[in-house]
């Protein structure tokens, strides 16, 4: 099994990011769209992987706004079915505000059944999605990610032995699951891998073999080859 982890195109925080850092964190929003940027971005990428970029076979989003716009157009160029799986979702989950301090802190949601169906559309939804939203945590902390991403990483080694071959799953995520998935599956804990926004990281799995890890954060479809994030973004 081949693994190519995709993050999502620009989002609105990304750009806030970049605009004014200093006040990032009381102005970020807890489920941003994708900037004009962000969704030329999934365009071109979708373009890449239509053209026979990388070869997919099935496609899966995180359940967050900029995620399921940038499978989206992944989905309608290669006449794929897409699946939602909320594990994939970013560091920290729904929320506003400040976490550590508890400034402004307030736990949201999350899309409800209904619009993320209308953003990814054909997509197969699991039933912890519901009409009023996904999301049932409080902030999610370091550990939490890092047991979340072990989970992760043990379902895609089953996935791997259940069907064998050299067929390709593509997961559309974020860049701070992206990175401690990565460690998980490589055991490198101390690790920081970075993620431009529509960069692809290709691995096989290989049940009882050693995992091979193919390419970081390739961004071919890209002219100026995008950029990478903190993990703060998503």
């Amino acid at each position: 099994m081949r693994l190519l982890l995709i993050r999502h195109g620009e989002s609105a925080n990304n750009a806030l990011w970049d605009a004014d850092r200093d006040s990032f964190v009381a102005s970020r929003t807890d489920d941003p769209p994708l900037t004009a940027r962000g969704h030329e971005q999934a365009r071109l990428l979708a373009a890449w992987l239509g053209a026979g970029g990388e070869a997919i076979d099935r496609l899966a989003a995180s359940p967050m706004q900029r995620a399921l716009e940038t499978a989206a157009p992944i989905a309608a160029a290669l006449g794929l079915a897409p699946e939602v799986r909320v594990d994939v979702h970013e560091h920290g989950g729904m929320y506003v505000g400040d976490p550590i301090s508890g400034e402004g802190f307030e736990v949201r949601t999350g899309l409800g059944r209904s619009r993320v169906a209308e953003l990814l559309p054909g997509a197969t939804l699991p039933e912890e999605i519901a009409e009023a939203g996904w999301w049932s945590g409080t902030h999610e902390d370091r550990d939490g990610l890092f047991e979340r991403a072990g989970r992760v990483a043990a379902r895609l080694g089953d996935e791997a032995a259940a069907l064998e071959g050299d067929w390709t799953l593509a997961i559309v995520t974020h860049a701070g699951f992206a990175g401690a998935l990565l460690c998980q599956l490589t055991g490198a804990a101390e690790a920081w891998f970075q993620h431009a926004n529509t960069g692809c990281t290709l691995i096989q799995l290989r049940p009882g073999a050693q995992l091979e890890v193919e390419y970081v954060n390739r961004t071919p479809h890209l002219a100026g080859g995008g950029r990478a994030g903190p993990i703060a973004q998503g």
